[in-house]
């Protein structure tokens, strides 16, 4: 994924940690801003090895990428929408994991990426681990283990060649 999957990981596992704590320390808590923090360095990093728009991979790896985000994103408002229907709200950041976890394996397996295994495999477990323990406490394992799963796949996506 180069720096744009850096970029995207690291959004998404401030997303993570905010939406993790917000329950135990409230919503307008400043810790929520060390998400910002931890970060930083990966988004810098990534913007300055942008180097041109086309995926490592070519446009059938785009695609690939395109659908599996367009998939990610229906499959979100649908676990959000029924959970909360459901009266199941302190499992909608473990459901949201399951989503993001399983978009992972087309993008893995048409860029060749092994490292995405891991990453489903770790985004999974946070997930399972939310609706396991469910609550306050469910919410903040699986807010907590997607950020620093996704902060570290920034990382190692930062580690791969730039193209271009």
């Amino acid at each position: 994924m180069g720096p744009w999957g850096a970029l995207i990981f690291a959004i998404f596992a401030t997303a993570f940690f905010m939406a993790g704590l917000a329950p135990t320390v409230g919503p307008a808590s400043p810790i929520l801003l060390l998400g910002f923090v931890l970060a930083a360095p990966v988004v810098i990093r990534a913007i300055q090895r942008i180097v041109r728009p086309d995926p490592p991979g070519g446009i059938r790896t785009g695609r690939v990428i395109m659908w599996s985000t367009m998939a990610e994103a229906a499959a979100i408002l649908l676990v959000v929408n029924v959970f909360r229907n459901a009266g199941l709200a302190d499992v909608v950041l473990p459901g949201i994991a399951a989503v993001v976890s399983l978009h992972f394996i087309p993008i893995g397996l048409a860029a060749n990426l092994r490292r995405f295994q891991a990453l489903t495999i770790a985004m999974m477990a946070c997930a399972v681990a939310g609706f396991a323990i469910r609550g306050t406490t469910g919410t903040m394992v699986t807010g907590l283990g997607a950020a620093l799963t996704l902060w570290l796949g920034g990382i190692f996506a930062l580690q791969r060649p730039t193209y271009g």
